[in-house]
């Protein structure tokens, strides 16, 4: 029932690094105060102090559910006493969901929610607490584990974050960013010999979407067709790297495909690298594609927004450890990938 009311998991990571909690001073909150006359009893009712608190149906738990979804839409980003009013005004009927509501989804939901306000309220431990039961709910959500593996590192338990973490890059095996999240979690559990071998086995899965993203014989075929470029495109956006930057900038030139080159694009733009700004500006004149143009003008708009500097490395790569994660089965050296060109 609940399937497409799962809460925005990309919007509840709060603001304030990777770890971190929200800076320093709350601004004033600018969300109005609830009309209780009109979700009283739902709120009553989901958190089982109703007059028909033995007999409440999930069509109530909903009611109540939205109505503290409908209050948290109206906090500005970044207003954490506006999420902690949230809480105080409808935690107790979120808890009642989280606890009795007999649809899973809606479980999970009030799960996520209240996982997030808690976090707003510096209660970690609770927040904690409630992602996990939303991941219980829902074990193959993987957005779900990513958030509590991000609030089990921010609270300091990078150990018990290492292995959710873990399993996170098994399923996502491209995802570029969960590779890099391993490795700052595993060093910071003290497992320096583990972080040296997840950085690699990033470094790994690195060269080798860059290498099906570029990639072609003698005649220009292309190795991998245009869907899997498009997602090797894509799968590149975390790696703010030179070394990228140049296989980015390469298949913006070369590529045939539209589908490549706007995928390459939106890397870009996601990247925000200063570099890429001469580059774009001067294929913005070059393309036909409507759509084309529209993406690279959102990139550069992006570029100015925020430029950021490229690196001279994504990740602290160790080249024994490199080797060793590129043997094959019997223990022997893989045969060198070709260069891209």
């Amino acid at each position: 029932m609940m399937r497409d009311l799962i809460f925005s998991l990309s919007s509840m990571v709060l603001a304030g690094g990777l770890f971190g909690m929200a800076g320093c001073g709350d601004p004033p909150s600018t969300v109005p105060a609830p009309k209780m006359d009109k979700v009283k009893q739902a709120q009553q009712d989901a958190a089982g102090n109703g007059a028909g608190a033995t007999e409440v149906t999930d069509d109530r738990h909903e009611a109540a559910y939205l109505a503290a979804k409908e209050m948290l839409s109206k906090v500005p980003e970044g207003d954490t006493r506006g999420l902690r009013g949230v809480l105080q005004s409808h935690g107790e009927a979120l808890r009642g969901i989280a606890d009795n509501a007999k649809d899973t989804h809606l479980r999970a939901n009030a799960s996520l929610m209240l996982a997030r306000l808690y976090e707003a309220s510096d209660d970690r431990k609770a927040a904690i607490s409630y992602y996990r039961q939303a991941r219980d709910l829902l074990p193959n959500e993987l957005e779900i584990s990513r958030l509590l593996a991000l609030a089990l590192a921010g609270d300091g338990q990078f150990s018990k974050a290492a292995p959710i973490q873990r399993k996170i890059v098994d399923e996502a095996p491209d995802d570029l960013e969960a590779r890099l999240l391993l490795g700052e979690i595993l060093l910071k559990a003290g497992r320096e010999d583990d972080a040296t071998r997840a950085y690699a086995e990033y470094e790994i899965r690195r060269k080798g979407l860059i290498d099906g993203l570029t990639l072609h014989d003698k005649a220009k075929k292309y190795v991998k067709p245009v869907e899997e470029r498009v997602a090797c495109a894509l799968a590149l956006a975390p790696a703010r790297d030179n070394g990228t930057a140049m296989a980015l900038l390469y298949a913006l030139k070369f590529d045939p495909e539209v589908k490549v080159r706007a995928a390459v694009v939106e890397a870009m733009g996601l990247q925000r690298l200063s570099g890429y700004r001469e580059r774009l500006e001067e294929r913005l004149t070059l393309e036909t594609d409507a759509e084309m143009k529209e993406t690279i003008t959102w990139a550069l708009s992006e570029i100015k927004r925020d430029p950021v500097e490229t690196q001279q490395g994504a990740a602290p790569v160790d080249a024994n450890a490199v080797a060793e994660a590129n043997k094959t089965p019997e223990g022997k050296p893989a045969s060198p990938t070709p260069a891209a060109g």
